[in-house]
């Protein structure tokens, strides 16, 4: 695990593709955390927060290659656009989302669902 930590720390670039088009995996957050631009396909499941294409990492269609070629030809040929995108991605991920934040996000949003359904009688 650590030489697969140590190629994502090496990488300018990192593509993901996330299993069954849901809101992503493991290897989104990894990359984020690594520092390297991050090019992940469209997902179904929004964020909270949300994840901003072009401003932390770079959407691609998944349905076409022609896109994903594009859009890392492009970077790779852009190095201060795609560095200014990873390190912002980097800096989301560890200002906005690490564990304790997901599990902020999570207390607080079913703390809120079941402040609605009581007021609903329910």
């Amino acid at each position: 695990f650590t030489d697969y930590l140590r190629l994502m720390a090496n990488s300018r670039i990192v593509a993901s593709c996330s299993p069954a088009s849901w809101a992503g995996d493991f290897r989104t957050w990894e990359a984020l955390a690594s520092g390297a631009l991050l090019l992940v396909d469209r997902t179904r499941l929004p964020r909270q927060p949300p994840l901003l294409h072009g401003v932390h990492m770079v959407e691609y269609d998944n349905d076409n290659r022609t896109d994903f070629e594009q859009k890392l030809r492009y970077y790779l040929s852009h190095p201060r656009e795609a560095y200014a995108i990873a390190h912002a991605g980097w800096r989301f991920a560890v200002e906005r989302n690490l564990p304790v934040h997901r599990a902020d996000y999570i207390v607080h949003t079913t703390l809120e669902i079941l402040h609605r359904r009581g007021r609903k009688g329910r």
